[in-house]
C-alpha cells in the first residue's frame, strides 16, 4: 500500500476503462512486488497517516529506478487498541474559556443525578478532542469514572463498532469471569433470566457469543437491541448509583447505524443517572437529537487571533522559526488548533528544503472530504479555487460547465457542507478556510488550471473595471497567455505602488521580470522597478540583488544609458549597507558615462545623488555645488523626480550651514514629492527640515513638534515601517531624548529594529539607545551597544553618525571607570571628524564630550588621562570656533550657540583645573547664563540641568540653580548626575 495524489480518469483499450496514474501508484507497485506472502508492507506516507492505529515495523530503504532518493517502506504488525486520539495535548489548552465553563456545569448536573448528553460541533480540527480530553482529565479529578470510545472512517460498516468499544469498560471483567458473572457483580438489577439474556447479547457484541446459543436464537433485529439497550442502562444505572460517569463518543460522524440507534435509545433513560455523555462530530453531520431535552450542543469556532497567537508561542518554543514564518502559518491556520500545530511542524521539519507545503495529516483530511462530495459540487468547489478565496455566484455560473440551476444546487451543497460561505449581500462567496481553497486548488491538474485562469480572465476584461487589474495580472500570469501577463502585471505593479503597497508591488514587478525571461531589456526594467519596493522597506540587500542583476541584464543587450542609470541606484544602496568608497565608485561611473549623452533625467539624478553623498561626509558646499548643478539640468527639461531630489539635498546643505532658504528649498521638495507621489523623497525632506540626526533642530520647540507629528502621520499612511518610516520615527525618539521626554523617547527607540534597518540608520538608533542608557547609569549595557554603533559608523563614515556613537561610548567608558578609554574615544572622534566646514553635529558632540570629561573630574580629578582630553577638547574648540559662530535666522544658530558657549566655558574651567592653556573669547559667543535662557525656553532640560551642575560644582552657581538641576535629574530618572548633585548640595 501507498498514499499519494493520483490522476485518475477513463483510458484503456476498453472503452470505460478507469485507471490511475502517477508517482504514487509506481511506488506501490514496486513495493507489491518486494512484499512476501501474507505481507503487508506500505510507504512511508501511510505509515504516518495511520500511525495511531496500527504498528509497523521499519524495513530497509528502497532504492527504485529513476528516484534519487530511497523510498522508506514499513511492514504492517498488528492494530493497535482504540484508546483517544489525542497525542496529549502538546500546547496547553486556550481560548475554550466559555466552553469549558458550560462543560463543567454539566458535569455539576450529571454528578447531582440529571444525567445529559453534551456535543461538540465543528470542523475538523477545530479542537473537539482536544477539548473533550480536558474535560475527562476535570472529571476524573472530581472522582468521576470515565470511558472514551472513538468512531472510525473505515468501522462505519462495521455493526456496534462504538458498542463495541463500551461494554468492555462498562463490564469490568476480570481475568476469566463470564459476562454473566460480570453482570452479577455489577449488581445491575435484573433477575437471573435477564441477566443471562443480557449477558448473551452483550458477548454477540463483543463476537464472543457461541453459534447455538438458544438465548439468541429468536431474537430479532429490533428485540437485540432492545436488550443491549436494556442491558448498557443496567450497567449505567449500577455504576452512576456509585459514581458519576462520564462517558466520550468521539468522532461520532463515523459511528455505525447500529451504535448510533442505541445512543438515540440512551437519551431516553439518561435523565435519571448520574451519567454525561460528551460526543464531538463534525459540525455538517446530522442526526435529528436537536429536540430532546436531555441533548445539548456546543458549536466549537476557530481561535481568536490573540488565542491562536498565544498557542503558536508556546508551541513554536524552541523552534527557530522567524517572525514572518509564525505570522504566514497564523494567516494559513485561520483559528483551527489542528492546522495551527501540524503547520508549525511542518515548517520546522521542512526548514529550507519545502518551506510552507501543507502537511500530509492536514492534506488527507481536507482531500478527503472534497473526494466525498458529489461531483457537481466538487468540480464547482475546483473552479472556485482558481478564482481565489473569494468569488462571485455571477462568474461561477458563467463559466461552469454545468447549468445553472445545477449550479446553484452545488453551490447550497457547498454552504451546508461548511466548505464556502457568504462573503457579502451581493452575491459574493468566500472559502471558509485558507487551506480548503489550497487543498482544491491542488486538486487540479495543472494544464486544467492554467486553462481555467486564462477563461477567467478574459471574463474579467469583459466584465472587470480598472480596480480588476491586479486580478487580470494574476490569472494571466497563470495561464497560458503570456502576451496579456507581460501587459497587466507592470499595471499591477504600478497600481500597487501607487497606493503604497510595497510588498504587493515588489511581487508584480518581480513576476513581470519572469515573464520577460527572453526580453533582457524588459527583464532589467522590471527588476529595477522591483528593487525600488524593498529599498522603500528598508530591506537594501534584497534591492541590490535584484538591481545588480538588472544592470547585468541591460550591459548584455548594449543599453549603455539605462545601466549607467541603474548604476547610481546600486551606489545609493552602498551607502545605505556602509560601503561609501564603492557607492561613490559607482556614482561616479554613472556620471562619467551620462555626461558624455548631454542633459538627461537620468544625468540631473546621477549629479544629485553625489550630491546626497558628499553631503553627508560632511562636505556642504560641496553638496550644494552639485545640487545646483543637478537643478540646472532638470529644470529646463522638467525633470521633476530629479528636482524634487535636488531641492531637498540644496535645503539640507544650506540648513546645515545656518542658511534659513534652505527650509524653504526642503518645503519645495515635500510638497512637489507630496503632488508627484514620491513618498521616498517627502520621507527625507521630513527628516531634514526636522533635522532628525543633527541633535539641534532647525526650528522652535513647538514648531518642531508639529513639523515631527505630521512627518509620523504621512510615514504611517504611505509606507508604514519603511525606510524613512523608520528614520522619522528615529527622529521622533531623538527629538523626545533631548527634549527631557525619556519615557516616551525609550518607548519608540525600543521599538525599533536596529536589525531591519540599513547601516546608517542603525547605528542612530543603537547611538539614541546607548546615550539613554549611560544617562542613567547603565554604563555595561550601553558600552556594549555603543561599541556597534560607533564600528557601524566609522564604516559608514557619515560624521553625523560617528559624533554621536563615539560621544555615547566614551561617556559609557567613563562611567565604567575607563577614563583612558574615554579620552581615546574623544580623540578617535575628533580625528575622524577632521576639519569639515559642518558645527552643528560637532557643537553638540563638544557639549557631551565635555560633559564626560566632567564627569571623570567629579569622581578623579587626579585622572591622568584627563589632562589629554582637555588638550584634546580644547584644540577641537579651537577650529570648531569659526564655524560655531556663524549666525543665521533659525532657531538652530541659537541652541548650537548656546551648547557651544556653554561647554568651551566648562571647558575653560576644567583647564584652568589641570593647568592646561586654552583661553577662547566669549565674544559672540553667550556664556552659561545666555545659554541657559536659549536651552530652557527650547525645552531642553537635560542639556540645561548639565549646564547648572557644572556651574555649582564650579561653586558659580546662586542658591535656585542646584534644586533647579536635581529636580530634573530626579524627574528623569538620572541617578549618576542626581548623585553627583547631591554631593555638591
Amino acid at each position: 500500500m501507498n498514499t499519494g495524489e493520483v490522476v485518475g480518469g477513463t483510458a484503456g483499450p476498453q472503452s470505460g476503462d478507469y485507471t490511475v496514474s502517477g508517482d504514487a501508484v509506481n511506488v506501490a507497485a514496486r513495493i507489491q512486488q518486494a512484499a512476501a506472502p501474507n505481507e503487508i508492507l506500505v510507504g512511508g506516507m501511510t505509515r504516518r497517516l495511520s500511525a495511531e492505529a496500527f504498528a509497523f515495523a521499519p524495513l530497509e530503504e528502497m532504492a527504485l529506478r529513476g528516484r534519487t532518493m530511497p523510498m522508506e517502506v514499513w511492514r504492517l504488525e498488528r492494530e493497535l487498541p482504540d484508546r483517544p486520539r489525542m497525542r496529549g495535548g502538546e500546547a496547553r489548552l486556550v481560548g475554550r474559556e466559555r466552553e469549558l465553563a458550560s462543560l463543567e456545569s454539566a458535569l455539576d448536573e450529571a454528578s447531582g443525578g440529571r444525567g445529559l448528553m453534551v456535543a461538540l460541533a465543528g470542523e475538523p480540527g477545530i479542537g473537539k478532542s482536544r477539548l473533550a480530553l480536558e474535560v475527562l482529565r476535570r472529571a476524573e479529578a472530581n472522582e468521576f469514572v470515565s470511558a472514551w470510545t472513538s468512531s472510525r472512517s473505515y468501522a462505519s460498516a462495521f455493526p456496534y463498532h462504538l458498542v463495541r468499544q463500551l461494554v468492555p469498560q462498562l463490564l469490568h471483567r476480570r481475568v476469566g469471569a463470564s459476562t454473566v458473572d460480570a453482570l452479577r457483580a455489577a449488581d445491575v438489577g435484573a433477575d437471573g433470566e435477564n441477566v443471562e439474556r443480557w449477558a448473551a447479547v452483550l458477548d454477540d457484541v463483543l463476537g464472543e457469543a457461541s453459534e447455538a446459543d438458544p438465548q439468541l436464537a429468536d431474537l430479532s433485529p429490533s428485540g437485540r437491541q432492545r436488550i443491549l439497550v436494556h442491558a448498557i442502562g443496567g450497567l449505567l444505572r449500577s455504576a452512576s448509583d456509585r459514581t458519576p460517569m462520564l462517558l466520550v463518543l468521539d468522532d461520532l460522524h463515523w459511528a455505525d447505524p447500529a451504535s448510533l440507534a442505541v445512543v438515540e435509545e440512551l437519551l431516553d433513560i439518561l435523565p435519571g443517572l448520574r451519567v454525561m455523555l460528551l460526543a464531538t462530530y463534525r459540525s455538517n453531520w446530522s442526526h435529528g437529537w436537536e429536540g430532546r431535552s436531555a441533548y445539548e450542543q456546543l458549536n466549537l469556532r476557530a481561535l481568536r487571533a490573540e488565542d491562536a497567537r498565544r498557542m503558536a508561542a508556546e508551541l513554536a518554543q524552541g523552534a527557530s522559526l522567524s517572525s514572518e514564518q509564525t505570522e504566514l502559518v497564523l494567516e494559513r491556520s485561520a483559528g483551527n488548533p489542528l492546522f495551527l500545530e501540524e503547520l508549525l511542524q511542518g515548517e520546522r521539519a521542512a526548514a529550507s528544503v519545502h518551506p510552507h507545503r501543507l502537511p500530509a495529516t492536514i492534506h488527507e483530511m481536507l482531500l478527503a472530504r472534497l473526494d466525498a462530495l458529489p461531483p457537481n459540487a466538487r468540480r464547482t468547489l475546483q473552479l472556485a479555487s482558481v478564482m481565489g478565496m473569494e468569488f462571485s455566484e455571477r462568474i461561477v455560473a458563467d463559466l461552469s460547465e454545468i447549468d445553472e440551476a445545477e449550479t446553484d444546487g452545488a453551490l447550497g451543497t457547498l454552504q451546508r457542507a461548511e466548505l464556502i460561505a457568504a462573503a457579502g449581500s451581493d452575491g459574493r462567496l468566500a472559502f471558509r478556510h485558507p487551506l480548503i481553497h489550497e487543498v482544491a486548488y491542488g486538486s487540479l491538474l495543472l494544464s486544467t488550471r492554467r486553462a481555467l485562469h486564462g477563461r477567467i480572465g478574459r471574463w474579467l476584461e469583459v466584465h472587470g473595471g480598472e480596480e480588476q487589474v491586479a486580478e487580470l495580472a494574476r490569472h494571466y500570469r497563470d495561464s497560458d497567455d503570456l502576451a496579456k501577463a507581460r501587459h497587466y502585471l507592470p499595471l499591477a505593479g504600478e497600481r500597487a505602488q501607487a497606493f503604497n503597497a510595497n510588498r504587493e508591488a515588489h511581487g508584480w514587478f518581480t513576476d513581470a521580470a519572469e515573464a520577460y525571461a527572453d526580453d533582457p531589456e524588459k527583464r532589467a526594467g522590471m527588476l529595477e522597478a522591483a528593487a525600488q519596493q524593498p529599498y522603500l522597506l528598508g530591506e537594501i540587500d534584497s534591492a541590490k540583488e535584484q538591481q545588480e542583476e538588472a544592470i547585468r541584464l541591460y550591459e548584455s543587450v548594449g543599453a549603455e544609458r539605462a545601466a549607467l542609470n541603474a548604476r547610481r541606484w546600486l551606489g545609493r544602496f552602498d551607502w545605505l549597507l556602509g560601503d561609501p568608497r564603492e557607492a561613490a565608485r559607482q556614482i561616479g561611473l554613472a556620471i562619467d558615462g551620462l555626461e558624455r549623452m548631454g542633459p538627461s533625467p537620468e544625468l540631473a539624478m546621477a549629479y544629485s545623488f553625489r550630491s546626497q553623498s558628499v553631503m553627508l561626509e560632511p562636505d556642504l558646499e560641496a553638496g550644494a555645488e552639485w545640487a545646483r548643478k543637478a537643478i540646472a539640468v532638470a529644470e529646463p527639461i522638467r525633470a521633476t523626480a530629479a528636482l524634487v531630489h535636488a531641492y531637498n539635498n540644496l535645503g539640507y546643505c544650506l540648513l546645515s550651514q545656518g542658511d534659513a532658504e534652505g527650509a524653504d528649498y526642503l518645503r519645495r521638495s515635500r510638497d512637489l514629492g507630496i503632488e508627484h507621489r514620491l513618498p521616498d523623497d517627502v520621507g527625507r525632506a521630513y527628516a531634514n527640515l526636522s533635522g532628525q540626526g543633527t541633535r539641534v533642530f532647525p526650528f522652535s520647540y513647538a514648531e518642531s513638534e508639529a513639523l515631527m507629528t505630521e512627518a509620523i502621520e504621512y510615514a504611517a499612511r504611505t509606507i508604514p515601517d519603511g525606510i524613512f518610516d523608520r528614520w522619522i520615527r528615529s527622529g521622533w525618539g531623538e527629538f523626545l531624548l533631548v527634549s527631557g521626554r525619556w519615557a516616551e523617547a525609550e518607548r519608540v527607540l525600543w521599538d525599533l529594529d536596529p536589525s531591519a534597518a540599513e547601516a546608517y540608520l542603525r547605528s542612530e538608533v543603537l547611538g539614541l539607545r546607548a546615550h539613554l542608557l549611560a544617562y542613567r547609569g547603565g554604563y555595561e549595557e550601553a558600552a556594549s551597544i555603543a561599541s556597534v554603533a560607533a564600528e557601524t559608523a566609522v564604516h559608514v563614515g557619515d560624521v553625523q553618525a560617528v559624533l554621536p556613537t563615539l560621544a555615547a561610548l566614551a561617556a559609557s567608558q567613563a562611567g565604567l571607570g575607563g577614563d583612558e578609554a574615554a579620552v581615546a574615544t574623544i580623540r578617535r572622534a575628533i580625528e575622524r571628524r577632521g576639519t569639515n566646514r559642518e558645527s552643528i553635529i560637532s557643537s553638540w558632540f563638544l557639549f557631551e564630550a565635555v560633559d564626560t570629561l566632567t564627569a571623570i573630574t567629579a569622581r578623579n580629578p587626579d585622572s591622568a588621562a584627563l589632562r589629554s582630553g582637555i588638550e584634546a577638547l580644547a584644540a577641537f574648540a579651537t577650529i570648531l570656533r569659526p564655524d560655531a559662530a556663524r549666525t543665521g535666522d533659525l532657531v538652530q544658530a541659537e541652541v548650537r550657540r548656546a551648547l557651544f558657549g556653554a561647554a568651551a566655558e566648562q571647558l575653560q574651567r576644567l583647564a584652568r583645573s589641570t593647568g592646561v592653556p586654552f583661553e577662547l573669547s566669549a565674544e559672540s559667543f553667550p556664556d552659561s547664563t545666555d545659554a541657559l535662557a536659549v536651552l530652557d525656553r527650547e525645552r531642553r532640560p537635560f542639556d540645561a540641568a548639565r549646564i547648572r551642575l557644572w556651574l555649582a560644582e564650579a561653586g558659580e552657581a546662586s542658591a535656585d540653580v542646584l534644586p533647579a538641576a536635581r529636580a530634573t535629574f530626579g524627574e528623569l530618572s538620572a541617578d549618576p548626575y542626581l548623585d553627583r548633585a547631591q554631593r555638591v548640595s
